[in-house]
């Protein structure tokens, strides 16, 4: 069974990345608007979330629903 994380703790980790959009995210996208925008996306979007799942011990996969495709085509 997956464990969902709570909807504070949910909340707390989109207020961090909010707020870091808002700031650091502003000025990345200021200095470069590509590699702002990339560096935004990834490190401040996509790594508090990693890290936020990895210090609660959550899997990436069963947490987040992900799953492979495959490769049919219909």
């Amino acid at each position: 069974m997956n464990y969902i994380p709570s909807i504070r703790s949910a909340n707390w980790l989109y207020l961090l990345s909010m707020l870091l959009i808002l700031t650091v995210g502003t000025f990345l996208q200021k200095t470069s608007f590509q590699w702002g925008l990339l560096g935004t996306e990834f490190f401040l979007i996509l790594l508090p979330t990693i890290l936020f799942l990895r210090a609660n011990r959550l899997s990436l996969t069963g947490t987040l629903s992900l799953r492979w495709p495959g490769w049919e085509f219909y």
